[in-house]
């Protein structure tokens, strides 16, 4: 249940971070870190995501904390994010920009 109420509360929610390909929504949250990844669009309130970037878990939220730990680590892995702030879904790939890592993340999708 804990994940579940994690996934329901976005925290700075702005339609700038929120990209759809028509089948696909992606929502990046810029201070928990992360961007949640729906494979099929939602039809009702509360759905929970399907897949996490950023965080190994749902209920993660630290930047950059590769082993979560709950403590941010001194450098970024490939698999952390620090305030993600835009996004963009292009062909098969999400792009998304890392803020606080000042890096462009990209993601290739099916």
């Amino acid at each position: 249940m804990a994940s579940k109420m994690q996934i329901q509360r976005l925290v700075r929610f702005s339609a700038y971070f929120v990209q759809s390909n028509g089948t696909q929504l992606v929502v990046a949250e810029y201070d928990n870190n992360r961007a949640l990844l729906s494979d099929s669009f939602p039809t009702a309130n509360f759905e929970p995501a399907d897949v996490v970037l950023g965080q190994s878990d749902f209920r993660g939220a630290t930047a950059n904390d590769d082993d979560q730990d709950g403590i941010e680590d001194a450098n970024p892995t490939n698999r952390t994010i620090f305030g993600p702030s835009d996004l963009l879904i292009t062909g098969n790939q999400l792009l998304l920009a890392d803020t606080g890592n000042h890096r462009i993340l990209v993601f290739d999708g099916q």
